[in-house]
């Protein structure tokens, strides 16, 4: 099942934020309004809403305003779509493993102007809102429900939100252009990231372990292996549709990788999901 990730180093205590995290240009103070909900699942507009609300006061130093009360930006979104997919079925058809995703779709306005969104004609200037997806697995034999997928998925999307809150420079792992420099994050999570020319990261994966690593992004000019400490790719992983997706055998030690994200679209964001599996000898 994948966990989130906070954006950065977050100081222990209510109101704090992450250390080195730069709002977008002239982006102070924000009105977060309730998200509307297009779908027929009820509620799962309150928790994005205050999930949302809480990453920013937690991982930025923007201040929280009313709309009401004249803030000078609003966050305005809505989760447009809830959708479940069978993952893993037993002999019988059985379902054994689910996966839910939530789709939103959000842009930050000054009035009418668009201050953070997509910007699809490449001049710096965005002309559209961002649409993202949280991801969350679950398996009820595990004690795992629809609803705690749900919760996962809605705090994935709160990170993913708030990030894109950030200044498109700001990168909290470089550098990580080598081997040697490579930035160690946690096992099954969820990030969001920059691509500045190599990136390198690291895990240590435990014994009986079977590790894979998927790539979001909407191009093609992304790629992903894994390595040694000295950059050798492991001969034993696999790499599956074009590099979108890694995975690497269970070993009877434990073992640490390193996982490059090779290409030539720098600057631009793209998502890592890592998941992990037991393997029962």
């Amino acid at each position: 099942m994948l966990l989130r990730v906070a954006l950065g180093v977050c100081l222990l205590g209510c109101g704090c934020y992450s250390v080195g995290v730069r709002p977008v240009a002239g982006l102070e103070e924000l009105a977060v309004p309730l998200f509307e909900n297009q779908t027929l699942r009820r509620g799962v507009e309150h928790d994005l809403t205050r999930a949302v609300r809480r990453e920013v006061l937690e991982t930025t130093p923007l201040h929280l305003a009313r709309e009401a009360d004249g803030a000078p930006a609003v966050l305005r979104g809505a989760i447009t779509q809830i959708g479940e997919q069978v993952l893993l079925a037993g002999p019988a058809e059985e379902v054994l493993e689910s996966g839910l995703t939530v789709t939103v779709r959000f842009g930050v306005y000054r009035g009418e102007e668009l201050l953070v969104g997509e910007d699809s004609d490449g001049d710096g200037a965005p002309d559209g809102e961002v649409e993202l997806a949280g991801f969350a697995e679950y398996d009820t034999a595990r004690g795992e429900s629809r609803e705690t997928a749900t919760a996962e998925a809605l705090a994935d999307l709160a990170e993913m939100i708030v990030f894109r809150l950030t200044a498109r420079d700001d990168d909290r792992f470089e550098p990580n252009d080598t081997p040697a420099q490579a930035t160690a994050v946690g096992l099954r999570e969820q990030l969001d990231l920059l691509q500045r020319d190599p990136d390198w990261f690291r895990w240590t994966v435990p014994p009986d372990t079977r590790l894979e690593v998927t790539l979001y992004y909407p191009g093609a000019g992304l790629a992903l292996s894994l390595h040694d400490a000295d950059g050798v790719a492991l001969s034993d992983a696999e790499v599956i549709d074009a590099g979108r997706r890694v995975s690497l055998p269970a070993a009877a030690e434990e073992r640490t990788v390193w996982l490059l994200v090779r290409g030539d679209d720098a600057g631009q964001r793209y998502r890592l999901a890592l998941r992990l599996e037991t393997v029962t000898r």
